[in-house]
């Protein structure tokens, strides 16, 4: 018979990016959760959450059903803030834990006691996305002090444990690689074509679309796939049939808006901002080609979701892309808008392509599991004990 040695441990997870409805890392943390609770271990769980912050209703339905022992702990301490350091200390501090997990690399610096942390990437070392010096510092102290003294470090793939090891001066079997999850049960196929067009309907969708989704910032590469599709969309043979779609959480939303304008694109590019998670499976569906251009990730679960849901996926060839879709994506030069544009091309008139695309995607976007995530992550939580 195994030997669970978790069994009483009292594990602490920080569960503060929840809040973040709208990022990765909020759907990273809340997975990890679920899973973890679904595998009953007998852990002690002890879930800091934002104060005031409202659940994720599936999230809210695993804690109020489960017979596992969790407690939800509420703070006022933000990330990155100077209550991380006093406030979620002195919490962290009086539960006495077993072990904490930090979902990310932000943490109170004067915790001495046994912690691990997920790193799901260093791209803020090199696009700091407007950050001041000050905040430029801040990241990269307490980044420092996290790989140097937690007891382990989870990697979201193995090109960021590659990026970990040859920043810091650490033990390869120190980073452990646990990929993410796509949520099968959410984003797979949908056969219902009223659903798919009451979905473009609402966010104003009018032809059909390249779509994007993900965060606004400078990495993401959103620029340039605008110049890309301005390019596509200037060929005699494809003007005014498409429409580009950029979706996710808004930033320095006015300059793009002065682009567009100023290019005169405004009725082939929309911009509908965040899209509730109910309507993802569906926009996913209802979408041409998804088209991810960013020129770094950690791992990207934006293009498994729409392989998931069996669309075809032009993609990015810059750091853990190639590794976590394998063969389902047709990759080009992020730095180049005319290979963007030639992919995008290529994704939308070549039958046989978008079917070898759409057949591979499926089968790719099914080897990432939440539920192999929360295994391999537990497991790891007894090594670090």
């Amino acid at each position: 018979m195994r030997v669970n040695p978790l069994q009483d441990k009292k594990i602490v997870i920080d569960g503060r990016y929840l809040a973040a409805h709208r990022s990765g890392l909020a759907r990273y943390t809340k997975e990890l959760v679920k899973n973890i609770i679904a595998l009953k271990l007998g852990i002690d769980l002890k879930l800091i959450v934002r104060d005031g912050e409202p659940f994720d209703p599936d999230l809210k339905k695993t804690l109020d059903t489960t017979s596992e022992k969790v407690e939800v702990i509420a703070t006022r301490a933000g990330h990155y803030s100077a209550k991380e350091q006093t406030e979620l200390y002195k919490l962290i501090s009086s539960l006495k834990p077993d072990l904490v997990h930090f979902t990310s690399f932000s943490h109170p610096i004067r915790y001495t006691k046994p912690f691990v942390v997920t790193i799901h990437d260093l791209i803020l070392h090199q696009y700091p996305n407007r950050a001041s010096r000050l905040k430029q510092w801040g990241y990269r102290y307490i980044m420092r002090h996290a790989v140097s003294r937690s007891r382990l470090i989870f990697a979201v793939s193995q090109y960021t444990k590659r990026d970990i090891l040859k920043s810091y001066d650490i033990p390869s079997d120190k980073v452990v690689v646990a990929y993410n999850g796509i949520d099968l049960h959410q984003f797979r196929p949908i056969s219902n074509s009223k659903r798919l067009q009451d979905v473009t309907k609402k966010y104003k969708i009018t032809k059909p679309f390249i779509l994007y989704v993900g965060q606004w910032m400078e990495h993401k590469n959103i620029f340039r796939l605008i110049d890309a599709f301005i390019k596509f969309n200037a060929h005699p043979k494809f003007r005014g049939r498409f429409q580009l779609v950029v979706a996710g959480q808004p930033r320095h939303f006015e300059e793009y808006q002065t682009k567009i304008a100023r290019v005169k694109a405004e009725r082939d590019i929309v911009l509908p901002g965040f899209v509730a998670d109910d309507d993802l499976p569906a926009l996913y569906n209802a979408a041409q080609l998804f088209a991810f251009p960013s020129l770094a990730e950690g791992f990207g679960i934006p293009p498994l979701e729409a392989m998931a849901c069996g669309t075809p996926v032009v993609s990015s060839n810059a750091t853990s892309l190639p590794e976590v879709l394998g063969q389902a994506a047709l990759f080009f030069n992020p730095k180049d808008a005319g290979a963007i544009a030639h992919a995008i091309e290529r994704g939308l008139t070549d039958g046989a392509l978008r079917r070898r695309l759409t057949d591979a995607g499926r089968v790719q976007a099914a080897q990432y599991s939440w539920a192999h995530t929360a295994q391999k992550t537990v497991d790891s939580y007894g090594r670090a004990l």
